[in-house]
């Protein structure tokens, strides 16, 4: 995966002229060889071309396609864009709506912009509960993906439900009892912080390992952050670093490169930092540049 999010940032720079001569053909070409690997964003970027023939000629149900894998993946904005606008497909408001409201309960905030420009913003409140309600009947039936969604609006205070920590953690706790990495991960972050449970690095630092080898990357983040303080685990850079690579390997390198950056686990080279922030930097993150600017100046 760690290949194919370069081919899919390759792209990127390609249709945005980023350190290369900008051709539109080109990021069509990276592009799918991302989206074949079955990258979302790459699935959206590539169905972007075919949307706005750019690279590609245009091709309203080839990028419908495209959406439509994304979406499986849960990035399903554009989708519901060609469903509202009959773009590609047959015009289906309700399918529309049905998607936007699955990803507002998940506090999509785009999802949230463009159900507004379609239907009635006095609407969202009742729409909402009405997402959340259909989702706890999925929870409720052992949906793990459900109830990770419904622990996020608890922990959040988001889309219809009032914030109460104790049951966030009671619903991730069901998911990541049966092997759910996100719930896995987001139980973690809750022993870390003492939210719903009592404080405990130690918990925390286990249900992280648990996620983080299953190849979550937020997780090994996580882990490795722990290593690198010392908190539930023994103080140890090497390690932390191991961590920090996987998590790289997957395009969230920020703290990889704060390692080299430093010489944290591994030898100081704040050239590899550099190149590590550059190419997140190229995909428009912004806690990279905030790195890059303390360590290079603005």
């Amino acid at each position: 995966m760690g290949v194919a999010s370069a081919q899919n940032n390759l792209g990127t720079c390609y249709s945005s002229g980023l350190g290369v001569t900008q051709n539109y053909t080109k990021a069509a070409e990276w592009y799918r060889k991302a989206a074949e690997q079955g990258v979302a964003g790459a699935q959206v970027n590539l169905g972007g071309c075919y949307y706005n023939g750019t690279g590609v000629a245009r091709d309203y149900v080839e990028a419908v396609r495209w959406y439509k894998k994304a979406a499986i993946q849960g990035e399903g904005n554009n989708l519901a864009l060609c469903y509202a606008n009959g773009l590609g497909v047959a015009k289906d408001l309700n399918r529309a709506k049905e998607i936007w409201l699955e990803l507002m309960a998940k506090g999509n905030k785009t999802a949230k912009e463009n159900f507004d420009l379609f239907f009635d913003k006095s609407s969202v409140e009742s729409e909402s509960n009405t997402a959340i309600r259909e989702l706890r009947e999925k929870a409720e039936r052992g949906d793990t993906g459900a109830q990770v969604t419904i622990g996020n609006a608890y922990l959040m205070g988001s889309d219809g439900v009032t914030q109460n920590y104790e049951e966030a953690v009671k619903w991730f706790r069901k998911a990541a009892a049966v092997g759910h990495a996100s719930a896995q991960n987001n139980l973690g972050t809750c022993y870390s912080s003492g939210l719903g449970v009592t404080q405990s690095y130690t918990k925390a630092a286990e249900w992280y390992r648990k996620a983080a080898e299953q190849g979550n990357a937020g997780a090994q983040n996580c882990l490795g952050a722990a290593y690198l303080q010392g908190e539930g685990v023994a103080q140890d850079y090497a390690e932390a670093v191991r961590w920090f690579r996987k998590a790289d390997i997957q395009g969230d390198g920020n703290n990889l490169a704060i390692c080299y950056a430093n010489g944290l686990g591994v030898a100081k080279d704040l050239n590899r930092a550099k190149e590590i922030w550059q190419k997140l930097m190229a995909k428009g993150d912004a806690t990279a540049r905030d790195n890059f600017n303390k360590f290079f100046g603005k």
